[in-house]
């Protein structure tokens, strides 16, 4: 029996997948919102698809967190996955250690820093405690040569300027740049500015990048809608705003991963997804056809045309 994700108070909707979610038996403390992801298998999936689609290129890649405050929720614990080697290990065996190895550091740390607890919770206490835990990930060499920006995202508008700006200068020469916001691309309850705006990655900010020639792939996490629908509006979205591009869609049980491809690039990331296809269990990582993309676009252009 499938588990139903479970909203989090304290956003708009949950990030993470469903697949197996630990007990909590900590409280969740400070730190960042990437920090309190780290090993789950969202981030699994994630990094396995940035791995697949940049091996064997001489592409430069640039990961832009979008870091956020920890939200206090218990995202972040689905980690059963990690259990059962056997079905999840095939997809990306070197991936699975490390992120195993992370988890089972990350554990042992907080049960000693838990174990010494008065019981009053403060600014150290918690699941994930006050150690950071991506810089693991970043030092590792499992993302290869990736360039990493790591800064946190304020939702105050001078803020966020000033935030794309310096991602902007650090990702000037990446052949393909990946926004990891928490919820996905923005949408009208929160234009820039309002609370939890930081949550959001806006598509006039992917804009910057793309001008800059570098391809653009986006988490998106799905809200509670129609998936077709949701899948199609989103396409011409992106479509849209980024002229030129060539979208091809990855969808996990509650998340799309969204890839706006540089005319340049197309060829390579084809190839790419056509070995995930091929390689991936649709239950770990279903490839979207890129005629079936596409052929959103074009029936909504027929529909414009003829209205």
């Amino acid at each position: 029996m499938k588990l139903a994700p479970q909203r989090n108070p304290n956003s708009d909707y949950p990030k993470s997948g469903y697949f197996g979610i630990l007990p909590a038996t900590f409280t969740v403390g400070g730190g960042t919102v990437k920090d309190q992801y780290v090993g789950d298998v969202s981030d699994y999936r994630k990094y396995a698809l940035l791995r697949a689609l940049t091996k064997d290129s001489s592409l430069n890649l640039g990961i832009c967190w979008i870091l956020t405050p920890d939200d206090g929720g218990n995202d972040g614990s689905h980690l059963q996955y990690l259990a059962t080697p056997e079905r999840w290990k095939p997809q990306d065996p070197e991936l699975f250690d490390l992120l195993k190895g992370v988890v089972q550091l990350k554990l042992e740390t907080n049960y000693k820093r838990g174990a010494g607890s008065t019981g009053e919770r403060d600014e150290g206490d918690g699941i994930w405690g006050s150690l950071r835990w991506l810089p693991k990930i970043e030092t590792s060499g499992v993302l290869g040569s990736a360039q990493f920006f790591n800064e946190h995202l304020s939702d105050q508008l001078n803020c966020r300027r000033g935030y794309i700006a310096k991602a902007k200068n650090l990702f000037s020469q990446c052949d393909l740049v990946f926004f990891d916001p928490d919820n996905g691309l923005d949408v009208p309850t929160r234009p820039k500015g309002r609370r939890n705006s930081s949550k959001y990655l806006f598509l006039d900010e992917a804009l910057d990048f793309w001008r800059d020639g570098a391809s653009i792939l986006i988490y998106q996490y799905y809200p509670f809608q129609h998936r077709p629908t949701f899948d199609k509006r989103i396409t011409e979205r992106v479509a849209a705003a980024l002229p030129g591009c060539r979208i091809i869609l990855f969808a996990t049980a509650n998340v799309l991963f969204i890839l706006a491809a540089q005319p340049r690039h197309v060829q390579h990331f084809m190839k790419a997804a056509g070995r995930i296809s091929e390689r991936w269990p649709t239950w770990f990582l279903k490839h979207f056809p890129f005629k079936v993309a596409h052929s959103l676009l074009r029936c909504s252009s027929l529909s414009r045309a003829g209205a």
